[in-house]
C-alpha cells in the first residue's frame, strides 16, 4: 500500500518524543518546509492579468466604404489593443480595455478605484460611410443653399466622438459618483426639398436631393448615490442632458427656409430606488420624474403669430416601476410586475400657418400637444417538476392612452409559456411559445389627427392585431467533441380588421452552428442561418384599386478553424470565412415598381500568432473584403435631382501587425 503524507504531516512526524502527544501545529518543526507554492493565486490581492499591445494598420481600397468593416480608412494607421487588470491590495486596482484604440472606429477605457476611491476614463471613436460616390451641384454656404450649376463629388460619412470621465467615492456601507460623458457627432447626409429654387412657399418645384452638414452635440451628466444596508439598497441620482446643434436650419437661395434641423433642447431626470430582501421574497422599485425643454428661436417666423419667437416647448414625464420575486418553495418561482409612463404636454397650444403639400396651399392650423399615458402589469411563474424538466409562463396586459390621435386608447393581452427538458442524453431542448391581441376604442381618422388621403387606412402599430410566435432552441452532442446548436423561430402578425393599409405580416428565421476538436490543437465550426420577413398591404374596401407585397431575405453562413501546437507549441494558425446577404423585393399592384435592393459581401479573416517569449507574442492578419451592393432608390432619375449612383462594388485589403504583452 503506497501512502503519501503532506508536508505538515512530515513535520509532525518530526516532532519530539516530549510533544508526540499533542496535536498542536505550533509545536511542529516547519523550518526546514517550503512554502513558496502555497499561496493561493485567486487569493492573492498584489497581482496582473491580461495583455496590452501595439497594432500597425495598412488597408488597400478604392472605396471608403471598407471602413465599416475594417475600421480605418484607405492607408496606414497605429491602434492600442488591451484587456489587462493590475491590482495591489495597498494602491488599488486598475483596469485597462481598449480595442483599437487609434482607429477611426476603436474605444479605449482606464478604470482606477481602491477601497474609497474610483476613477474613470473612456474614448469611443466610430466611423461610418454610407458612400463616398455622391455627386451634387447644390453648396450650403452661411445657412443658404447655392446651386453651383456643375456637378462635385460628395462623401456622405457619420463620426461619432465620445468622451467620459467619472469619479466615484465609497464607504463601508454607501457610495456616491459623478459621470460626464461628452459626444460630438460630424459629417454629412442626405436631405432634399422642393421648394430650393422656388421665392413663393405656395408653389413647389421638382424635388431635388442635396447634402446637408451635421454638426452636434450631447452632453450627459449622471450624479448620485446610494446606500446599501443588509437587507436594503436605496439610491437617489440625476440626469441630464444639453443638446446643441451648429446648423439651425438652411435657407434657399430664392427665399425663405427650406428645413429646420434639429432644435436645442435639454432634458433633466431625478431618479429614486431601492429594495428589500425578506427571507423568501424580495421588494424592488425605481420613481423617475423628467423635464424636457426646447425653446430655441424658429428659423423663420413666416406663418407664427405676432410675438412669438419661440415654441417654448415643455414636457413632463413619470415612469413608475416595481418589481416582486417569490420563492414558493424549492421547485416554484414567482415574479410579479407593475410599470407606469405618463408624457404630458406642456407646451402652449397656437396657431401657425402651415404648408398643404397637397393642393400646395397655405392654412392655419394649431399645433398638437401630444399626451401618452401606458400602465402594464405581468405576472409569471417558474416551476421546476423534475431535475432537468422545467415550466415557465405567464401574462402580460398592457394598456396605452393618447391624445390627438386616431385611436385614444389600445389594450393588448400578452400570454407566453415555455419548457426546458435537458435529461436526454446528448440533447437540450428550449421551446417557447406566445400569443398576443390589441385592440381599442374606435378609430376615428380626421384632419386633427390625421393627414392621410383614407379615412380607413390603419396606422399598424395603432391598428387591431393579432400575433403568433414560437421559438424552438436544440442542442445536440453525439460526440464529446462536437456541439450542434439550432435555433428556430416563427412569428406572424394578423390585422384581421384592417380595411386599408398592413393586413399581414410574418418573419420567420433558423440559425445552426456546429463546433468540432477532432484533436486537441485542432478546432473547426460552421455557423449559418437565414431570416425571411414578408408582409401584405391591401384595400379590401375596393376590389383591385390596391395590393402591396415586401419581401425581405436576409442569409448568412461562415466557416473557421484553428490550430495551436506548430513550432513546439509556439505558432497558432487559424482561418475565419463569412458570406452575407439580403435582397428585397416590392410589388404593388402584381408589378415591381420599385425596383430590387440587392446586397452581399465576403469576409475572409488569415491569422498567425508566435509566442516570442513566455510574455511576448506577436501576431500577423490578413482581411479580405468583397462587397456589393445595388438600390433602385439611388439611381438617376428624370422627375427628381438625385446625389448620382451611391451603390458600392469593391475590394478591399487589410494588413495588420500586433504586438502582445502579457502582464
Amino acid at each position: 500500500m503506497k501512502m503519501k503524507l503532506s508536508l505538515v504531516a512530515l513535520a509532525l512526524l518530526n516532532v519530539g518524543a516530549a510533544h508526540a502527544v499533542s496535536f498542536n501545529l505550533n509545536d511542529a518543526n516547519t523550518a526546514n518546509i517550503n512554502k513558496s507554492k502555497w499561496s493561493c493565486k485567486r487569493c492573492d490581492n498584489n497581482v496582473s492579468s491580461g495583455t496590452v499591445g501595439l497594432s500597425v494598420l495598412a488597408i488597400d481600397s478604392d472605396d471608403k466604404r471598407a471602413v465599416n468593416t475594417f475600421g480605418d480608412e484607405d492607408g496606414t494607421a497605429v491602434a492600442v489593443q488591451a484587456d489587462a487588470v493590475m491590482q495591489d491590495s495597498s494602491q488599488g486596482r486598475l483596469a485597462l480595455d481598449a480595442d483599437n484604440l487609434g482607429a477611426e472606429t476603436g474605444y479605449g477605457q482606464a478604470k482606477f478605484d481602491n477601497d474609497l476611491l474610483g476613477f474613470t476614463f473612456g474614448y469611443r471613436s466610430n466611423l461610418h460611410v454610407d458612400s463616398d460616390k455622391g455627386q451634387t451641384q447644390y453648396g450650403i454656404y452661411n445657412g443658404v443653399i447655392q446651386d453651383i450649376e456643375e456637378r462635385r463629388d460628395v462623401e456622405l460619412s457619420k463620426k461619432r466622438e465620445q468622451f467620459l470621465l467619472g469619479t466615484e467615492l465609497k464607504g463601508d456601507n454607501w457610495r456616491g459618483f459623478i459621470d460626464y460623458n461628452h459626444m460630438e457627432r460630424t459629417g454629412k447626409q442626405v436631405s432634399s426639398s422642393q421648394f430650393i429654387g422656388v421665392p413663393d412657399a405656395n408653389r413647389s418645384g421638382a424635388p431635388i436631393n442635396y447634402v446637408a452638414p451635421i454638426e452636434q452635440t450631447t452632453q450627459t451628466l449622471i450624479a448620485g448615490g446610494e446606500l446599501l444596508g443588509e437587507r436594503w439598497l436605496a439610491g437617489l441620482k440625476y440626469q441630464g442632458s444639453l443638446f446643441e446643434n451648429d446648423y439651425d436650419g438652411i435657407n434657399s437661395f430664392a427665399g425663405g427656409s427650406i428645413e429646420s434641423y434639429e432644435p436645442e433642447n435639454e432634458a433633466h431626470q431625478l431618479i429614486a430606488n431601492g429594495q428589500y430582501r425578506f427571507e423568501r421574497h424580495s421588494i424592488s422599485g425605481c420613481v423617475v420624474k423628467g423635464w424636457m425643454y426646447q425653446d430655441q428661436a424658429f428659423t423663420t417666423t413666416e406663418g407664427v403669430p405676432a410675438g412669438v419667437v419661440d415654441l417654448d416647448g415643455e414636457v413632463q414625464t413619470l415612469d413608475v416601476n416595481a418589481r416582486w420575486n417569490y420563492r414558493a418553495s424549492s421547485q416554484l418561482r414567482v415574479k410579479a410586475k407593475f410599470d407606469y409612463r405618463d408624457r404630458d404636454n406642456k407646451t402652449d397650444l397656437r396657431l401657425f400657418e402651415s404648408l398643404d403639400y397637397d393642393p400646395n396651399t397655405g392654412r392655419a392650423v394649431e399645433n398638437v400637444a401630444l399626451d401618452s399615458e401606458r400602465t402594464a402589469y405581468q405576472l409569471d411563474a417558474n416551476y421546476r417538476i423534475a431535475k432537468g424538466f422545467k415550466i415557465n409562463g405567464g401574462y402580460q396586459r398592457i394598456d396605452k392612452e393618447q391624445t390627438d390621435t386616431v385611436r385614444d386608447e389600445t389594450n393588448e393581452d400578452r400570454f407566453y409559456a415555455g419548457v426546458r427538458y435537458d435529461q436526454l442524453a446528448m440533447w437540450n431542448f428550449h421551446l417557447n411559445g406566445e400569443f398576443s391581441s390589441r385592440d381599442g376604442s374606435s378609430y376615428q381618422a380626421d384632419e386633427a389627427t390625421s393627414n392621410e388621403d383614407n379615412a380607413l387606412l390603419r396606422k399598424y402599430h395603432l391598428a387591431d392585431r393579432d400575433r403568433n410566435e414560437v421559438t424552438l432552441k436544440v442542442s445536440h452532442t453525439p460526440m464529446i467533441n462536437l456541439v450542434i446548436d439550432a435555433n428556430v423561430r416563427y412569428a406572424n402578425d394578423d390585422y384581421d380588421s384592417t380595411d386599408i393599409g398592413l393586413t399581414e405580416a410574418t418573419d420567420s428565421g433558423y440559425d445552426i452552428s456546429l463546433n468540432y476538436q477532432p484533436m486537441a490543437n485542432l478546432n473547426v465550426y460552421l455557423f449559418g442561418g437565414q431570416q425571411w420577413i414578408e408582409s401584405d398591404q391591401t384595400d379590401l374596401n375596393s376590389a383591385g384599386r390596391y395590393s402591396g407585397q415586401v419581401e425581405d431575405t436576409f442569409s448568412h453562413i461562415g466557416v473557421g478553424s484553428r490550430y495551436d501546437g506548430l513550432w513546439q507549441d509556439k505558432l497558432a494558425i487559424g482561418v475565419d470565412y463569412s458570406f452575407s446577404e439580403s435582397e428585397s423585393d416590392t410589388e404593388v399592384g402584381g408589378s415591381n415598381v420599385y425596383g430590387d435592393y440587392n446586397a452581399w459581401s465576403h469576409n475572409v479573416d488569415l491569422y498567425a500568432e508566435y509566442q516570442l517569449t513566455a510574455k511576448a507574442s506577436v501576431k500577423a492578419n490578413y482581411g479580405y473584403e468583397r462587397y456589393y451592393d445595388t438600390n433602385y432608390g439611388s439611381v438617376n432619375s428624370s422627375s427628381y435631382t438625385t446625389l448620382g449612383n451611391l451603390d458600392s462594388n469593391y475590394v478591399a485589403h487589410l494588413v495588420m501587425l500586433t504586438f502582445n504583452y502579457a502582464l
